[in-house]
């Protein structure tokens, strides 16, 4: 397997892992006419913005094997405040539960430099029982609930999980890797 940093010949790859798990994950969340019509479109839409116009404060991060994409991260770092965003962590299915979420978790956090002072959060849909299941298990804490207007036009309940030190998620990371 590689690990290394996208770019925009990545496009296609990543939109497609993206979309293909928000069909397995937000059927029932998302409406249907997006998810079938849309979500491929949309995904392709947001990625080549974020690959043609990269901001020095995001770092996105494949893993690879023989040439196709098993999974990526995209980590956000605020310029002013001291936090990163988890915006995506996307594994394929046939790929989940042997440890990729993880190692790209821990591969990103220990290419972005001093994470001294800096916490990490994400949002997640209070639906995607996996992914919370996951991300309590790397100790993250449910800090607020808020609501997300998706891309489909509906208002989907989510949890925002923190952890206060990115760099203690980092450390326990490489201990369980």
């Amino acid at each position: 397997m590689e690990y290394r940093q996208a770019g925009l010949r990545d496009l296609e790859a990543i939109a497609n892992l993206h979309a293909k798990s928000w069909q397995e994950t937000y059927t029932g969340i998302l409406s249907d006419e997006y998810l079938d019509k849309c979500v491929l479109q949309d995904r392709l839409d947001v990625w080549r913005e974020r690959l043609t116009n990269k901001s020095t404060n995001q770092v996105v991060l494949l893993v690879e094997e023989a040439n196709n994409l098993l999974g990526f991260i995209c980590l956000v770092k605020s310029p002013s405040a001291k936090t990163i965003l988890l915006d995506n962590l996307h594994v394929d299915s046939s790929y989940k539960g042997k440890g990729l979420g993880r190692q790209l978790i821990y591969r990103v956090l220990s290419s972005m430099g001093e994470l001294e002072g800096l916490s990490l959060y994400l949002e997640v849909l209070v639906k995607n029982e996996n992914a919370i299941r996951f991300y309590e298990k790397l100790e993250g804490k449910r800090a607020e609930t808020n609501i997300w207007n998706s891309p489909c036009g509906s208002k989907v309940e989510e949890f925002v999980y923190l952890w206060p030190s990115a760099l203690t998620l980092r450390k326990s990371l490489r201990l369980i890797r």
